[in-house]
Order: C-alpha cells, then sequence, then structure tokens
C-alpha cells in the first residue's frame, strides 16, 4: 500500500475542488449557450414565419423599421453591449446622405423581388414588369479599374501602399484595403418609357462588387421594388474591405444610396446568413 503523506492529501483535496468548481462553471457556460442558441432558433423560426405568411408589404403600408428592430437577431449586440443596441440606429446618423432618408430602410425579404435574367462576373440584367405594368430592364456593369482615370489618395502603412483613403474624394467601398482589380461602372435604367444612366459621379465608390456569385451571406446584386422605388442591393469587396448597401432610385432618377463598410458589418455580426440589413 502506498502511504501518502499529509501533504499530498491536502492538494489532492484542492485539486478535487478545483475540478468540481470548473465543472460547475462549465455547466453553467453550457446551460448559456443552450439558452442562447434557443433564444436564436425561435427569434428566427417567428421571423421566417412572418415573411412566409405576409408577402409584399412596402414601407409606404408597414413600419419596417420597427419590424427590423423586433425581429433582428440583437442578441449579438446585448452580448456585446453594443449601444446603439440596432444596427440600424447605428446606420442611420452615420450613413444616412439625409435624415429623411431614414424612409427607405427597409427589409427586402418583405419587397417584391425583381427577376434577373442574365448575369456573369461583370455584368447583370434585371427584366421585369413592375405592379404598375410598365415594363422594367436595368443593366448593371462592373470592369477593370483604372487607377489613372481616377483622382485617388493612398493609404500608406510607413513606406507600403495598403489600399485607398479616397477615389474621387469618395470613400472606396471595397478597395480602402488591398489592391483594386473592378470597380462598379454602369448603371442603365429603362422604367416604362423612361431611360436613364445613373451618373457614377453621384454613386459611391463602389469596387470589387460581386455581381451574381452566391455564398452563405446571401449576396450577389439584387433588385427589389418598394412602391414607387427600386432598390439595388450591392455587396463586394473582401475581407476587411467588405461591404453591404443599396442604390435608391424612382421611376426617372437616382435618388441616394444606403452603403456600410466592413467595421459596423463585423462589429454587429452581420457576416451570416439571417441578417435582416436595411
Amino acid at each position: 500500500m502506498v502511504k501518502i503523506e499529509k501533504g499530498d492529501e491536502t492538494s489532492l483535496r484542492l485539486d478535487s475542488k478545483n475540478k468540481a468548481q470548473k465543472d460547475r462553471e462549465c455547466k453553467v457556460e453550457q446551460a448559456k449557450s443552450d439558452s442562447i442558441r434557443n433564444q436564436i432558433k425561435i427569434k428566427k423560426e417567428k421571423y421566417r414565419k412572418l415573411v412566409d405568411s405576409v408577402g409584399y408589404l412596402p414601407t409606404s403600408e408597414y413600419d419596417h423599421i420597427k419590424h427590423i428592430k423586433e425581429h433582428e437577431l440583437d442578441i449579438y449586440s446585448e452580448m456585446k453591449k453594443l449601444k446603439p443596441k440596432f444596427f440600424i440606429d447605428y446606420v442611420s446618423p452615420n450613413y444616412l446622405e439625409q435624415p429623411s432618408h431614414k424612409n427607405f430602410i427597409s427589409d427586402r425579404n418583405l419587397l417584391r423581388k425583381l427577376k434577373t435574367d442574365t448575369c456573369s462576373t461583370n455584368y447583370i440584367r434585371i427584366n421585369d414588369t413592375l405592379l404598375n405594368g410598365d415594363k422594367i430592364k436595368i443593366e448593371i456593369r462592373a470592369g477593370e479599374f483604372f487607377e489613372n482615370n481616377h483622382k485617388v489618395k493612398l493609404r500608406r502603412n510607413e513606406d507600403a501602399i495598403i489600399g485607398y483613403d479616397l477615389i474621387d474624394g469618395k470613400f472606396p467601398f471595397g478597395g480602402n484595403y488591398g489592391e483594386i482589380e473592378r470597380d462598379l461602372q454602369m448603371v442603365r435604367c429603362q422604367i416604362g418609357n423612361k431611360n436613364f444612366d445613373l451618373d457614377m459621379n453621384r454613386v459611391p465608390s463602389i469596387n470589387e462588387p460581386t455581381l451574381c456569385e452566391t455564398n452563405s451571406w446571401d449576396n450577389g446584386i439584387k433588385a427589389f421594388q418598394d412602391n414607387n422605388f427600386i432598390y439595388i442591393y450591392i455587396s463586394g469587396g473582401n475581407a476587411a474591405s467588405t461591404y453591404y448597401g443599396k442604390l435608391v432610385l424612382d421611376y426617372e432618377k437616382y435618388i441616394t444610396s444606403i452603403f456600410v463598410d466592413y467595421y459596423p458589418l463585423s462589429t454587429y455580426s452581420c457576416f451570416r446568413n439571417d441578417f435582416i440589413g436595411f
């Protein structure tokens, strides 16, 4: 029989006590994790049932902001203790051209998606009929980025160039880190008897756009009807240059845009397939 010294007995008791404490702590953390997963599951199921049942609900007939706050998975921001709590409350004061453009914040899953009939790496055509009977065709083209055609301010780290600070005086979505190979070059619209191209000087600097590729984040260019407005959703970029946003048009002209960069998207845990957005 091995004789256990008194000091060894004390050490064993402490080890046993510490292990029991760690086991209790692990069980508490596991219970928290299980509770969070259950809350997320319930909220996602409630949201999906609503979207599947209501169909088309334009912003003029339904409070989309209230709806988004009710159904967004704000548990992520609660865990991080973020202020403001809701992503759209961060977007509104920081990324809108005018306060009144808050009216364009929407859940696209409640809007009418327009059909895409052609899509390739650098070209997409949206071709459909609006609810008033007018035909709509939107052609969007990206192409090779030629730096010499733009006024640029480079982002530097000591002697190295790591990206762009400004392109033509605008924040370079998709280009603030790394090189740019492609940029958005044309948005052409035919709506009813109106034909117009968007003035790319007014549109944000949109680089490395994802046209028709898709992933778990549901990217790719998509257009939606919101009564008398058309929203063209665009995302793209890579890593810390990732962005998300939309162009806002009526039936005759470009109105504004709402685009956000990587920082708020990452902060509010937006890189997930149940992200509602705006």
